[in-house]
């Protein structure tokens, strides 16, 4: 996806001209845009490991030490 600089720019000029409170908003509002797209990857990746899970594509490891030595074999 390529930044359009001067959008941006557009963007933040229109913001600094706003009163302080409408700034305050407009960054909550972002702030929780941004939160809500990484819950949305971190569920989208919690499905595809469980589905590699049920495939048995995934390791079971016991103990610490078990894991330890297949990460450094």
């Amino acid at each position: 996806m390529a930044i359009e600089t001067n959008n941006i720019n557009d963007v933040l000029e229109r913001v600094k001209k706003m009163n302080i409170e409408d700034q305050i908003y407009i960054s909550d509002i972002i702030y929780k845009r941004l939160i809500d797209k990484q819950r949305d990857k971190i569920a989208d990746r919690v499905k595809e490991i469980r589905k590699s899970y049920k495939a048995g594509k995934t390791k079971s490891f016991t103990s610490f030490n078990d894991l330890w030595e297949d990460l450094n074999a």
